[in-house]
């Protein structure tokens, strides 16, 4: 470490999307024994190993460096040398300016935790910085996160993220000055990068816009670079803010979206999880990898739990092993009633927009790359989905109009049943309209 800036030297190598693949991989570790346990036993011994291997997506890189530069870029102005962080630390009037924070959202299980959780193992290392010969050693923190799993309040939000004293609640600090601490505490670490995650659970209160949005501020006036993950819902609420707090909370948005069903970071993620699992799945996860992001559209949470569904459903019945018609047999079964409404949902509205329900529509605009990837990737999938008795099974009567009216556009019939709507009563175009609101651009990008 750079002995004259060691606050910004700590970034200095992490500087691209390949080194960060290379540091944040974390491979499966394959599991054995999985028949002699318990049916609940095995599943949740399948679901840790899927939660704790990790494989670095093009998008997930791109988004931990650009909090690895907005970290290295902080340290370098605020830390430009020993003298001056010492006169900041001992400063009691020292001026903390807010930042705009980041905010990292997408669906519900797309992968944001898995994100916080890479960043902490490249950037939380212990480390110690020693700013002169006569002062004692001092820590050195890459990064302080919180985890919001409750209604929390500002103390308690704080605390989460202030020096061990204040954590244990042994010193009794109250209003805005439990922000200045925590903020003077985090400059005197060095921490030049706070996350904040799942934020979405402080908003169950009848004053959860105002709860979200000062916890968002909290966040902000702690000085430094910071992150907010958090799902659509959260965002929803925030937008329902006055111009100012939508001005200041709002303007650094991060969207992490599913991965293209034929794209290396599926597939690699899909080959990582059958090694967790050898000669369980009796069919290829690679091979079957447009089926299964057709069944979860894309978001691994969803797909980690159809898997272990249809485990379940094959040990019921006296197998150690799961075959593809477990999978179809799972996707259909009651336990996935509520992922299969989600994912009809998505796959109906294509562009995340329409008639989606907010906790599924994109708040923010998606960029025109993005956009166009996720598109392709449903038009690929409703395709294929024509020809699959058991997703269609699935749907409901309106459902499956829907899908016939977007059928006929691939065959490039949709002006002939244009036109044949606009004969009938205007109940029903309306609720077609409603339906697959999401593909009014359709024809202008299919094939």
């Amino acid at each position: 470490m750079n002995a004259q800036n060691p606050w910004a030297s700590r970034y200095e190598q992490i500087n691209s999307i390949n080194i960060i693949r290379t540091l944040t991989f974390q491979p499966a570790v394959p599991l054995s024994g999985l028949e002699d346990d318990s049916i609940e036993g095995a599943s949740i011994r399948i679901g840790d190993a899927w939660r704790k291997f990790f494989v670095p997506t093009t998008q997930a890189c791109e988004i931990m460096l650009t909090f690895i530069q907005a970290a290295k870029s902080h340290a370098e102005r605020y830390y430009p040398d020993a003298k001056t962080f010492l006169a900041n630390v001992y400063d009691p009037n020292r001026n903390i300016e807010p930042f705009a924070p980041f905010f990292l959202t997408g669906p519900a299980g797309v992968g944001k935790s898995k994100i916080r959780n890479a960043l902490e193992k490249l950037l939380d290392k212990e480390e110690f910085v020693v700013p002169n010969p006569y002062h004692g050693k001092l820590p050195l923190i890459g990064i302080r996160s919180v985890v919001v799993r409750e209604k929390v309040g500002k103390n308690d939000f704080l605390r989460a993220l202030a020096k061990p004293e204040l954590m244990d609640e042994s010193i009794r600090v109250t209003g805005n000055r439990i922000i200045r601490e925590s903020a003077r505490w985090l400059y005197q670490s060095g921490c030049c990068l706070v996350i904040a995650d799942e934020l979405q659970f402080i908003t169950q209160s009848a004053t959860a816009n105002t709860q979200a949005t000062n916890s968002v501020k909290y966040i902000s006036h702690l000085g430094m670079p910071s992150a907010i993950f958090a799902n659509y819902s959260l965002v929803h609420r925030l937008m329902k803010r006055p111009q100012e707090d939508r001005q200041r909370l709002l303007t650094r948005p991060l969207i992490l979206l599913p991965d293209a069903p034929d794209s290396p970071d599926w597939i690699a993620v899909l080959t990582e999880m059958q090694k967790a699992v050898p000669h369980i799945y009796e069919f290829s996860f690679e091979v079957k990898a447009f089926e299964l992001w057709g069944y979860c559209a894309g978001i691994m949470r969803v797909l980690t739990n159809l898997l272990l569904i249809a485990y379940r459903l094959a040990r019921k019945i006296g197998r150690s092993f799961v075959m593809w018609a477990d999978i179809e047999s799972a996707y259909l079964s009651n336990d996935f009633f509520t992922d299969r409404q989600d994912v009809s949902q998505l796959i109906l509205h294509g562009d995340l927009g329409g008639n989606l329900r907010g906790d599924l529509r994109c708040p923010f605009e998606i960029p025109e790359s993005q956009l166009f990837v996720y598109r392709e990737s449903i038009k690929k999938i409703r395709q294929e989905a024509f020809s699959n008795k058991a997703a269609i099974s699935a749907l409901n009567a309106v459902e499956k109009r829907a899908l016939s009216t977007i059928q006929d556009d691939l065959n490039g019939k949709a002006e002939i049943v244009a036109t044949q709507k606009n004969k009938r009563n205007k109940a029903g175009r309306n609720n077609f309209e409603d339906l697959i609101r999401g593909t009014d651009d359709f024809k202008t990008w299919k094939n």
